[in-house]
């Protein structure tokens, strides 16, 4: 059995947030959805600058954690922004609009 001190604790659940934080900014509609109330009115334009601005706290992030799923979960979503297709207004509009 592993017994974590309390900071150790702490650090993690302070990641967690750290990523669920993320999470909320770069897909608000998605964490709408899944309950989370405070991203309502909000929605991402994806553009050079937001992806530079994410991949830049994505980066952060992982050089901060040893936890193999936290890396594993950040680099998921920055090989979605990096790999990110040029937007479809209609198709976002539409599904963001179904969403809410």
């Amino acid at each position: 059995m592993i017994l974590w001190d309390a900071g150790e604790r702490l650090v993690k659940m302070k990641m967690k947030e750290e990523i669920i934080e993320l999470y909320k900014e770069i897909y608000p509609v998605s964490a709408f959805t899944q309950g989370i109330s405070e991203c309502r009115d909000k929605i991402v334009i994806p553009s050079k600058e937001n992806r530079n601005k994410f991949i830049k706290k994505i980066d952060s992030l992982i050089n901060k954690t040893n936890d193999k799923k936290e890396i594993i979960i950040l680099k998921s979503i920055k090989n979605e922004i990096e790999l990110f297709e040029p937007f479809n207004f209609i198709n976002g509009i539409g599904g963001t609009l179904f969403n809410y």
